[in-house]
């Protein structure tokens, strides 16, 4: 049985793409699950007595994320052009794991699309 949280991100992704990596913190406050695909970041929130409400909060292509950061152990900065700037932190794994993540997918991608 497939998870409401994780059918919100699949419904969300575009032809070709597929989640990469999956984790759980808060993102500007908002308890969730961050997930990195081969094209975007994204952010489902979860709500309601059990977090059983799911609503998509960021999705956010990389070419519009120009920088990502740790700011602590467990903290990620994300900000974007425009001046958009959101706050994560991790509840399982430190923030550096995360931003590690981050730069080996989006290099990839880089990578793949000049290829």
């Amino acid at each position: 049985m497939e998870l409401e949280w994780y059918r919100v991100l699949k419904n969300n992704l575009e032809p070709g793409d597929e989640i990469r990596k999956i984790y759980a913190g808060k993102l500007d406050g908002n308890i969730g699950y961050l997930c990195l695909s081969n094209r975007k970041l994204m952010f489902v929130k979860a709500e309601g007595f059990m977090h059983n409400i799911y609503d998509l909060t960021l999705d956010q292509n990389y070419d519009e994320i120009i920088l990502v950061f740790c700011e602590g152990k467990f903290n990620l900065i994300i900000s974007e052009i425009g001046g958009s700037e959101h706050k994560f932190y991790s509840f399982d794994v430190p923030a550096s794991a995360v931003e590690r993540s981050f730069e080996q997918i989006t290099i990839f991608t880089l990578a793949r699309n000049y290829l």
